[in-house]
């Protein structure tokens, strides 16, 4: 969900294969995926901080009669430590 005025998302995950539904605290990918929405819509390269529930995602768009490049950035906390195995 996306509020413009505040420049906030609240992400939430959707996974049909294992109809798994989940409101996520950040997402790197949607906060990217929303700044080029925005920059296609207004025709313009922006850079844009969105609040999510976990912490804020800066996004910037190049916008060059198109979408030219996106990249985000934040504070990133490492909650745990080690290796997983199948």
């Amino acid at each position: 969900m996306l509020d413009e005025a505040e420049s906030r998302i609240d992400p939430l995950v959707v996974v049909k294969s294992v109809d798994s539904v989940f409101w996520e605290r950040g997402c790197g990918s949607g906060s990217e995926a929303v700044g080029c929405y925005l920059a296609y819509r207004e025709g313009k390269s922006l850079s844009v901080a969105l609040k999510q529930p976990g912490g804020t995602i800066d996004v910037s768009v190049e916008y060059d009669d198109g979408i030219q490049s996106a990249a985000i950035s934040g504070i990133v906390k490492i909650s745990a430590e080690g290796s997983a195995y199948a």
